[in-house]
C-alpha cells in the first residue's frame, strides 16, 4: 500500500511537537554524566573475579535507542554476565537454574552493589522483585533501574531460550539500532507522545490492563516509517499477524500463510493483537495489549484523519467526572468508585494484577444471581491508579443503579421429571409461567452502592486497604476517583455496549 502524502500543516504540527518533546542536549548530556557515574562505581568495584561482567549498557528508550520524551527519562542500566558464571548450574531443571539465578542476583545486590551504591551518597538504592530482584534509586533527579541479565547469544536465544526475562532486552535495543533511523526515532517520540495522550501507554494505561508498550512503538515505527503512515494503516493491526524481519535473518516466517483468526486459535489463544517479537519468533509482544487501549486509539486516530486539527497534540490531565458533558443515555448516578490505598511497599503491578482480578469477579457477581438471572444491567469498570502515591480507584458503572426487590427464579421445566419435586419441596409458593416451574425471591440488595461496598469490604488484598467507597453524585470524592469515573464515562463506555460504533 502506497503512504498517504503528509498535508503541510499536519507535519508543521508535528515538527512544532518533536520541539516540544525531545529532550534537550542538557537533560541528554545530564543523563549521560549520570550514566558513566553509575557505571565507573559499578566496574570500579567488582568484589571477585568469579563475577564476569560483559557489558553495562543503558536499555530502553533513554539508552541505545534514543527514543525518551522530554523530562520523561529514567536510565534502566542492565548489567550483562557472562552465562559461565552459572557453571554445571546451566545443565539443570529449568525451575532449579531459575532459583540459582534468584539467588545470585539477590545476593549480588544486598552484598555488593547496594552498599556499593549508598557508600557514593546514591539515593535510597532499595531491592525490587520482578521476575528477579533488581534495584531501584535515584540520583541527581532521575529515576535509576539496575538490573542484571546474562550476555545471551543470539543462536543461544534461538536454540535454548532464555535464562531470565530480561535477556533479550539487549537483543530488543540492538534490533530498534539496526533498524531505525535518527527521523524514525523522532516517529516514535510523536507515537509515545500520543498513547500518553490517550492514557493508553505501558503497563500504567488508565485504558484497560495495560496499553501499547514503548517497543511496541518502535516496532509499529519500523514497520510503517511514520507515524502519519501508521495512522492511515492502523486497523491492520486487528486484521493480520505483524512479521517483522527477525533479529536473524535466516529464520521463516511461520505465520507466513496464517489469518490472525487462525495464529490466535493455534498460537496466541486470547490475544487481540499479534505483533511477532523479531528477536522471538514465539512471542507475541501485542499479547499485552487491551483491546480497550486499542480501540481508544484507532477512534482517535480516525477522528484525527478525517477533519485533523491542531488541539490533538495537546496533553491534559483527565478531568473529573463532574466537568465532562455526560452522554444522554445516563448521568452521575450511574457511576461509583471503591479508592485503596497501599499499607506498605510492592510493585504496583501486583497491585494492579490484584485489583483487576477482584473487579472482573464484582462485575459477574453484580451482574447476575447466584441462581443465573440477570441483577444489575450493563455492568462495566475500570481501574485508574496513581503509583507514585500508591492510590487505586475502581470505577464502576451500570445502567440499572436501583433494581426491583423481588425477582422470578426460574426452575425446570413443568414436563420435565429432573429437579421438579426437590424445586417444588425448597419453594412451596412455586407456580408455573410459560412452562417453567418460577418462583418469587427477595434480594439482599437494592441498591448497586449497597452491594459494591460489601464485597470490596469482604475481600482482603496484602498491604492494600480501602480508603472511600462511594458514587459520582456524593458531595466530595478524592480527586482520583473523579477522574476515574470520568476516564470510564470518555474513555470505555462509547465503545462498549453503549454505542454498538466498532
Amino acid at each position: 500500500m502506497t503512504n498517504k502524502s503528509i498535508p503541510p500543516s499536519v507535519q508543521h504540527w508535528f515538527t512544532q511537537l518533536l520541539t516540544e518533546i525531545t529532550p534537550t542536549e542538557q537533560e541528554q548530556k545530564h543523563l549521560s554524566t549520570i550514566i558513566q557515574k553509575i557505571t565507573d562505581i559499578i566496574q570500579n568495584s567488582i568484589p571477585s573475579k568469579n563475577i564476569k561482567i560483559n557489558f553495562i549498557t543503558p536499555q530502553g528508550s533513554t539508552g541505545i535507542k534514543d527514543t525518551a520524551l522530554r523530562n520523561a527519562s529514567d536510565i534502566d542500566l542492565f548489567i550483562g554476565l557472562d552465562p559461565s558464571m552459572l557453571g554445571d548450574v546451566i545443565n539443570l531443571s529449568k525451575s532449579k537454574i531459575r532459583n540459582h539465578i534468584r539467588e545470585l542476583f539477590k545476593n549480588l545486590i544486598t552484598d555488593w552493589l547496594i552498599p556499593e551504591l549508598k557508600r557514593h551518597q546514591i539515593q535510597n538504592p532499595v531491592k525490587n522483585y520482578a521476575e528477579h530482584p533488581y534495584i531501584s534509586a535515584k540520583y541527581q533527579g532521575i529515576d535509576l533501574d539496575i538490573v542484571f541479565c546474562f550476555d545471551i547469544s543470539e543462536k543461544f536465544l534461538f536454540t535454548k531460550g532464555l535464562l531470565t526475562a530480561v535477556d533479550r532486552t539487549p537483543h530488543h535495543s540492538r534490533y530498534i539500532c539496526q533498524h531505525m533511523t535518527d527521523t524514525q526515532r523522532n516517529e516514535v517520540r510523536i507515537l509515545k507522545f500520543l498513547f500518553q495522550k490517550f492514557h493508553c501507554y505501558g503497563d500504567k494505561s488508565a485504558v484497560g490492563r495495560s496499553g501499547f508498550l514503548g517497543y511496541i512503538a518502535e516496532l509499529l515505527i519500523v514497520q510503517y516509517d511514520t507515524v502519519w503512515n501508521l495512522m492511515w494503516r492502523f486497523t491492520e493491526l486487528e486484521s493480520s499477524v505483524l512479521f517483522l524481519t527477525p533479529l536473524n535473518p535466516e529464520l521463516k516466517n511461520p505465520y507466513h500463510n496464517l489469518t490472525i483468526e487462525a495464529a490466535r486459535k493455534r498460537y496466541f489463544r486470547d490475544d487481540f493483537l499479534v505483533i511477532i517479537d523479531p528477536t522471538d519468533l514465539h512471542r507475541n509482544v501485542g499479547s499485552s495489549v487491551s483491546i480497550r487501549a486499542y480501540r481508544l486509539i484507532r477512534h482517535e486516530f480516525q477522528h484525527f484523519l478525517s477533519n485533523p486539527y491542531p488541539e490533538f497534540f495537546i496533553k491534559d490531565s483527565l478531568p473529573s467526572i463532574r466537568s465532562i458533558d455526560l452522554d444522554l443515555d445516563y448521568t452521575l448516578s450511574n457511576f461509583f468508585y471503591t479508592e485503596f490505598k497501599t499499607t506498605d511497599y510492592a510493585h504496583y503491578t501486583k497491585f494492579r494484577d490484584k485489583l483487576y482480578s477482584a473487579m472482573d469477579k464484582f462485575i459477574n457477581q453484580a451482574s447476575q444471581e447466584v441462581t443465573l438471572e440477570p441483577r444489575f444491567e450493563q455492568v462495566t469498570g475500570e481501574l485508574l491508579f496513581d503509583a507514585s502515591k500508591g492510590e487505586f480507584v475502581l470505577a464502576f458503572f451500570t445502567t440499572t443503579p436501583q433494581i426491583s426487590k423481588e425477582f422470578i427464579r426460574r426452575g425446570p421445566k413443568a414436563n420435565g421429571h429432573a429437579h421438579v419435586d426437590k424445586f417444588r419441596a425448597k419453594h412451596p409458593q412455586a407456580y408455573i409461567s410459560d412452562g417453567i416451574w418460577c418462583t418469587i425471591k427477595e434480594r439482599k440488595y437494592v441498591y448497586f452502592n449497597d452491594l459494591m461496598k460489601n464485597y470490596f469490604s469482604n475481600i482482603q488484598i496484602t498491604n492494600l486497604e480501602i480508603t472511600d467507597t462511594g458514587k459520582a453524585t456524593d458531595e466530595k470524592y478524592s480527586e482520583l476517583a473523579g477522574q476515574s469515573m470520568a476516564n470510564l464515562a470518555l474513555n470505555i463506555l462509547p465503545f462498549e455496549f453503549l454505542k454498538k460504533k466498532f
